[in-house]
C-alpha cells in the first residue's frame, strides 16, 4: 500500500480533533477524503505529512507511507514521496511559470542525479501535458485562478512523486477548472501509477472521479469504499445533514441531487 493508516487519533489542548481513523490508499488510485466543515480532513492530511507537533498536541496511532513507517522518515524523504497541491499558496508575484515549477525540484536534491538536458524535459513534458507552455515566461501574478492551480499542481510533480496530496485545491475554481484539474490528476494517476489523496468539499466532484472515498464526520470515519457504496441517501443525511437523490448517469456513475427546503417567506420589518 502507498499509504496505510492505523487507529490514528489527534487531540488538540485536550479537544478530540480525529479519533480511530483507519484507511488504505493503493498504489494508482484516486482516493478522496470528503466531509463537512470541521470534520478533520486537512487536520489528517497534515498528521500524514508529518506536520502536527509541539505542545498540547497528543497524537496516537501508525501510518506508513511507501511501506515505510512515517516516524523513520525525515524531511527531505517525505518531500521526495509527497508532493502537496494546496488550497492557497504564499507565493507572490515576481516569479515566472516556468520557475514557480522548476521549484519542485528541490525536493529531489540530493536523489538520484540527472542532467540538466533530462531535467528541463522533464520540466517541458509536465507543462506541456498541463497546457502551460504557451505561459511558461508569464509573471504568476498575472495567471487566473485556474491557471495559477495548474502551475501548483505542475510544480508538484517536479518533484516526481508516488503520493499527490490535492488539499482542496480547487476550492476556489469554477467547474470547468475544477473538472479540468481532477480529470488530468485522474489521467496521471493512471498512467503515472501515482497515489491521489484528494480532500474535497464538493460530493458531485468526488462521486465522479474518486476510485474510493472515505467519509470524515467530526473527526471519525462514516464510511470508506466506493462512490456507489459511500454516498448513499442514508449516508448524506447523516453526515451533510441533507436530503438528497443519488442518481444513476449514463456513465455508470452516480450524480447527488439535494433536495432544497421549501422557500420561506421572511420579513425584515415588524
Amino acid at each position: 500500500m502507498a499509504v496505510e493508516v492505523h487507529d490514528i487519533s489527534f487531540n488538540y489542548a485536550k479537544t478530540p480533533i480525529l479519533r480511530g481513523i483507519c484507511f488504505h490508499a493503493k498504489k494508482g488510485e484516486f482516493f478522496c477524503i470528503l466531509g463537512p466543515n470541521g470534520s478533520g480532513k486537512t487536520t489528517l492530511i497534515k498528521r500524514i505529512c508529518a506536520l502536527h507537533s509541539g505542545r498540547g498536541k497528543t497524537l496516537s496511532g501508525s501510518i506508513r507511507i511507501a511501506g515505510r513507517p512515517l516516524e523513520s522518515l525525515g524531511r527531505r524523504d517525505i518531500a521526495r514521496i509527497i508532493a502537496v497541491v494546496p488550497q492557497r499558496s504564499s507565493l507572490s508575484g515576481g516569479l515566472s511559470v516556468r520557475e514557480t515549477v522548476e521549484m519542485g525540484l528541490y525536493a529531489t536534491a540530493g536523489g538520484p542525479v540527472e542532467n540538466g538536458a533530462s531535467i528541463q524535459n522533464r520540466i517541458d513534458s509536465i507543462m506541456e501535458t498541463l497546457g502551460l507552455l504557451d505561459y511558461a515566461a508569464r509573471d504568476i501574478y498575472s495567471l487566473s485562478g485556474g491557471e495559477f492551480q495548474k502551475v501548483l499542481l505542475a510544480r508538484a510533480l517536479a518533484q516526481n512523486p508516488e503520493i499527490l496530496i490535492l488539499d482542496e485545491a480547487t476550492a476556489h475554481l469554477d467547474i470547468h477548472h475544477a473538472i479540468e484539474i481532477f480529470s488530468l490528476v485522474k489521467d496521471l494517476t493512471r498512467r503515472k501509477a501515482l497515489t491521489v489523496l484528494a480532500v474535497v468539499h464538493d460530493i458531485n466532484l468526488a462521486a465522479g472521479f474518486a476510485d474510493r472515498i472515505m467519509l470524515l464526520d467530526k473527526g471519525r470515519c462514516a464510511g470508506t469504499g466506493t462512490p456507489e457504496e459511500v454516498l448513499t441517501e442514508e449516508i448524506l443525511q447523516n453526515v451533510f445533514r441533507i436530503q438528497a437523490r443519488v442518481l444513476s448517469t449514463q456513465d455508470q456513475k452516480i450524480a447527488i441531487l439535494p433536495r432544497y427546503p421549501q422557500k420561506k417567506e421572511v420579513s425584515l420589518w415588524n
